[in-house]
């Protein structure tokens, strides 16, 4: 279990701009608290709440679904060339400063 190891009792994570960016197994990780956008449940239980009265956003996710899949393998396929963009374009400004990523390139998010 997450955190056992440094006597932590319980372990929230905070990935509300996870969604795109990282494949999550929620066995895997084992955390006791997971919150996120648009994870797991459904739009109508997880955006029960929001914290501004628009709610524009939730209206026009079934758009935004038909774009993301329009690309080559949809959300996962968006997901890799942007972490690959990320990488190249660290690589890149590491060169140029004399410095590195700061990580392997397999930890750099999207």
């Amino acid at each position: 279990m997450v955190g056992e190891e440094e006597g932590v009792e319980q372990v929230f994570i905070d990935a509300a701009h996870a969604v795109g960016s990282v494949d999550v197994d929620m066995q895997e990780i084992g955390a006791d608290f997971y919150a996120s956008t648009l994870y797991g449940k459904g739009l109508a239980e997880e955006s029960f709440w929001v914290g501004s009265r628009d709610y524009s956003p939730y209206l026009v996710l079934p758009s935004v679904m038909e774009f993301v899949n329009r690309f080559e393998g949809g959300l996962k396929g968006i997901i890799k060339m942007n972490h690959d963009a990320v990488v190249e374009m660290g690589k890149m400004l590491a060169e140029a400063w004399g410095t590195n990523l700061g990580c392997p390139p397999d930890m750099c998010l999207a």
